[in-house]
């Protein structure tokens, strides 16, 4: 596993995430890219990795890169879980990036979002309604810095004594943000003790 921010070698992401380019097979990357990627001098940006055995659970976090190579004959049970959370990341990933779902049909992929949406509003309708605000929060706020990035591009440079306040507006930033972060891992916290959540795991036998 490689945690977000850090991208494998030989793994080439497209700038929204949607689309990725990579070798055709776990095997083929690890024959190619694992003694690289191992070693990196830094050691954030190096894989973490482990041997599951017969009646281990591996949870793997929101956003990680992750592979598995079966060392031997081997059944796998792999569950997501969704919590409130990353019920946003879900909802836009159901909604943008139909053909990227798996498991389904392809004929059935363009209409997971709705059936998805449709239980919710039946079974939890105030979580859905914080999601649906939290997205468009961020939507709000992604519009809000691509105006800014094409208003200075084609505005003159500001003076260079300006550069403190606007380091201090993005210190501010990250320091909310940091706050949002902390607050949404409590409430996953909480989910998973009241919830029991639900994890990757895989057994062998």
């Amino acid at each position: 596993m490689m945690p977000p921010g850090v991208t494998p070698p030989g793994v080439h992401p497209s700038l929204d995430g949607a689309e990725l380019a990579t070798t055709l097979t776990c095997m083929e990357w690890f024959m190619n890219f694992y003694d690289e990627a191992m070693a990196n001098p830094n050691p954030y940006m190096r894989p973490r990795e482990c041997v599951v055995h017969a009646g281990d659970v591996i949870f793997v976090p929101c956003g990680w890169w992750h592979l598995a190579v079966n060392l031997e004959e081997t059944v796998a049970l792999t569950q997501n879980f969704v919590s409130r959370c990353n019920l946003p990341k879900v909802l836009d990933f159901l909604e943008e990036q139909p053909h990227n779902i798996s498991g389904l049909s392809v004929d059935q992929r363009p209409h997971l979002y709705a059936r998805f949406t449709a239980a919710m509003e039946t079974a939890h309708p105030q979580l859905l309604a914080n999601a649906g605000a939290k997205r468009e929060v961020a939507k709000r706020e992604v519009a809000r810095r691509e105006a800014g990035e094409a208003a200075g591009s084609s505005a003159p440079q500001p003076p260079a004594a300006s550069s403190s306040s606007s380091s201090s507006s993005l210190l501010s930033e990250a320091l909310q943000a940091n706050k949002r972060q902390g607050a949404d891992e409590k409430e996953a916290a909480a989910d998973g003790e009241a919830s029991g959540a639900a994890f990757s795991f895989s057994f062998s036998f």
